[in-house]
């Protein structure tokens, strides 16, 4: 089985959800079939990264500068493309997938998220490749993570933007959907918003894992009083998540425990991020090496997040290693998990506060929601299983 992957990133370093999936799959694909994965350079990737992912058995070819607004991605944007598209739309890049189609027959052609997804017509006009079954991987629905961005926006020109580009998005979602042999969904919720925006595409679900073996319960001290968020901060829904808690639930908690602490742990802050360090009992770290100690360390682990798309790897990840979850309904959606059981679901400023602080001075309750949390994930969402179900996938298409 030859099997090409178009991706918008370099998926290692491993600092983001898109990333982290990618190079899993590919951990675990690469011993059973011929993987060849092609994309631009990448923003913080290094030589190391590409040849560990070449240690991996991976046929890794980069081509094309880092996504950005070239004259060509200006034109496209006058087409009507939104912006987080345009930017990937890199001649080069587009030269190189066209070159690879001519010169090797595949089986199956994948592509990550629509930023890849829009090179899609090269394959089909490609003489050798152009029959060839093609696979979207929808990481997220992206016209409802801007329809949540324009809901949420703090100020007029955002919400302006924001609702521009969900419109675009729906309608390249509508469009170029339908023309792949299958598109692959996050969630049985977002395959619904993508047959409903796109009533002909074909979909399956390969839902998101957790690396098991990576991600277990430490002996580390846990503090009592501490609470934990994981994110990208240069993802604007994370920095909106943290922004949020802080002004509306944080409050709350300190005054009912007011030697809580609150660590933002993530890559990027932006200068409003920064600017909560100096806030008594918050703490912004950036980039760190191993997000596990400061998991490890809380004593809840926080989702409180009011607009996304796809499902949080972050919440697997905690529940892997025994954290005590709360998440927002959003923050949560799309994974199989029970409210109450798994995790604790709260939305509004005094209910997410009244776990957090429940939790926080529970210890019982916080190690039943661990035990409960930690067995639904070894149970079902180990990374294995989910290259088993994209392996079955290309068998069946090719």
């Amino acid at each position: 089985m030859r099997v090409l992957i178009l991706s918008p990133f370099i998926p290692l370093p491993a600092t983001e959800g898109g990333r982290i999936r990618v190079i899993n799959l590919l951990k675990h694909l690469s011993p059973a079939c011929h993987v060849t994965l092609l994309a631009p350079k990448t923003f913080n990737s290094t030589p190391r990264d590409e040849q560990i992912i070449r240690d991996m058995g991976v046929d890794l070819v980069v081509a094309g500068d880092m996504p950005h607004l070239s004259i060509g991605s200006i034109r496209s944007m006058a087409d009507g493309y939104p912006i987080p598209l345009a930017k990937y739309r890199i001649k080069a890049l587009a030269e190189r997938f066209r070159r690879l189609i001519e010169e090797e027959k595949f089986d199956v052609v994948q592509f990550e998220m629509l930023h890849a997804g829009q090179y899609l017509p090269v394959l089909r006009r490609s003489p050798l490749n152009g029959d060839t079954p093609s696979i979207l991987i929808q990481h997220n629905i992206d016209s409802i993570v801007w329809t949540r961005l324009y809901r949420n926006a703090s100020s007029s020109l955002r919400k302006l933007g924001a609702f521009i580009q969900s419109l675009e998005f729906r309608r390249i979602e509508r469009r170029l959907c339908p023309m792949f042999d299958l598109c692959v969904c996050m969630s049985e919720r977002d395959a619904e918003r993508l047959r409903w925006i796109a009533p002909d595409v074909r979909v399956e679900i390969v839902p998101n894992g957790v690396d098991l073996e990576y991600f277990q319960p430490r002996e580390d001290e846990v503090r009592w009083n501490r609470i934990v968020y994981v994110g990208s901060m240069d993802w604007y829904p994370n920095e909106d998540a943290v922004l949020y808690f802080h002004e509306h639930i944080w409050p709350i908690i300190r005054r009912e425990i007011p030697e809580a602490e609150f660590y933002i742990v993530g890559q990027y802050p932006s200068p409003r991020v920064k600017a909560l360090d100096s806030v008594d009992g918050v703490h912004v770290t950036g980039l760190v090496d191993d997000i596990r100690p400061y998991v490890a360390s809380a004593a809840v682990f926080i989702v409180p997040l009011r607009i996304g798309g796809g499902t949080r790897l972050k919440i697997l990840e905690a529940l892997a290693m025994g954290k005590a979850v709360v998440s927002s309904g959003i923050g949560c959606e799309g994974l199989d998990l029970t409210d109450g059981e798994d995790l604790i679901v709260a939305d509004g400023p005094e209910e997410f506060a009244g776990w957090v602080i429940r939790l926080m001075r529970d210890e019982a309750e916080r190690e039943r929601l661990a035990r409960s949390g930690r067995k639904k994930v070894v149970n079902h969402f180990g990374w294995d299983r989910m290259a088993e179900e994209m392996l079955r996938i290309y068998t069946d298409l090719a």
